[in-house]
């Protein structure tokens, strides 16, 4: 098996057959396997996934969960199963745009043996319909080395995974060393250790050509509509993120821990800020990491003060409400 292609989804009967199609509309010379982890879903996206694979019995492996796995679990148990030399995704909402996908990325990793990960560029789908290039995208090049290590950690090198290829060996050696940085139940996202991984132990590159439609503004687990869930994901996403630093960029240099300040900080701001809008019962049930309250500006710790009083923080949410009632919306 030259390729497999992870395909998660829960809840995705209106846009699977999309996805799903846009890989096997694919012009490859190898063989290739799509191995889809339907994460329990509760409409009819199972159904469509076991016409898929009726239909495609020698591409498609589907896997339905028997209890809800969440992303990060329900992916590297894919991972495990995949044959490929190789490591392809798509989410099961968004889809690929070019038939060639496959083939033009797996050419390149083939000539470029010191190459871990190949990232073509993607592009954004509102709810509008309008379609627009991802603007923070890392442009074509290659990668490697501390410096941009350090870039892709602190989001500045922006590598979509889902617009990728990958080399499945190396990451599974790392996973098979260090099986925390990457399986657990506090983990909240897959993709940013297996991009570290690439570019530590090698090269990454992003070539010019388009590859993915990521479709955004509905509800996801990295993008979610609420201010709770929007807080419980960022605060344990910065958990996880610190343990990555510690592991992929130790003994940071004066310069590096700078940046990460800064970093930490505008992340501690929008934690705090969450959390406020997401109104006076929150610390109750989901306490603020420790470290938040250090890192945050003046404006994070006002949040965190306002928070302090159940009274004043109702009051101040009122009063928000009134005079910027989009701050208190879901955009």
């Amino acid at each position: 098996m030259e390729v497999s292609i992870i395909l998660l989804t829960y809840n995705q009967e209106t846009s699977i057959k999309k996805a799903l199609d846009s890989i096997l509309m694919q012009k490859f010379n190898g063989p290739y396997e799509i191995i889809i982890g339907d994460d329990c879903s509760t409409d009819s996206t199972g159904e469509i996934c076991k016409e898929y694979a009726a239909r495609y019995p020698d591409i498609i492996k589907y896997y339905r969960r028997d209890e809800n796995l969440g992303l990060v679990k329900n992916y590297y148990d894919c991972l495990d199963k995949a044959t490929g030399k190789y490591i392809a995704d798509c989410a099961g909402d968004d889809f690929w745009v070019n038939e060639h996908r496959l083939q033009i990325l797996y050419d390149f990793m083939e000539s470029h043996p010191d190459t871990n990960l190949v990232a073509g560029e993607w592009l954004c789908l509102n709810p509008d319909q309008d379609i627009i290039k991802a603007g923070n995208a890392a442009p074509p090049g290659e990668y490697s080395g501390r410096k941009d290590l350090l870039n892709i950690l602190l989001n500045k090198t922006v590598i979509n995974l889902s617009s990728s290829l990958y080399k499945s060996a190396v990451v599974k050696q790392m996973i098979q060393r260090f099986p925390k940085l990457f399986i657990g139940d506090n983990l909240r996202f897959e993709d940013l250790q297996i991009i570290l991984t690439c570019i530590s132990q090698g090269h990454i590159s992003v070539i010019p050509t388009t590859v993915y439609m990521y479709c955004t503004g509905h509800d996801s687990v990295s993008n979610p509509k609420t201010f709770l869930k929007k807080y419980l994901y960022t605060s344990n996403a910065i958990i996880q993120h610190r343990n990555l630093v510690k592991f992929f960029l130790p003994n940071p240099s004066p310069s590096e821990s700078e940046q990460l300040k800064r970093y930490y900080k505008n992340k501690a701001n929008y934690i705090l800020s969450m959390a406020f809008k997401a109104g006076p019962d929150v610390m109750i049930t989901y306490p603020l990491d420790r470290n938040i309250k250090k890192e945050a500006s003046a404006k994070g710790v006002f949040y965190y003060c306002l928070m302090q009083n159940k009274i004043l923080w109702e009051s101040a949410l009122k009063v928000i409400e009134v005079l910027k009632p989009d701050k208190l919306q879901i955009k």
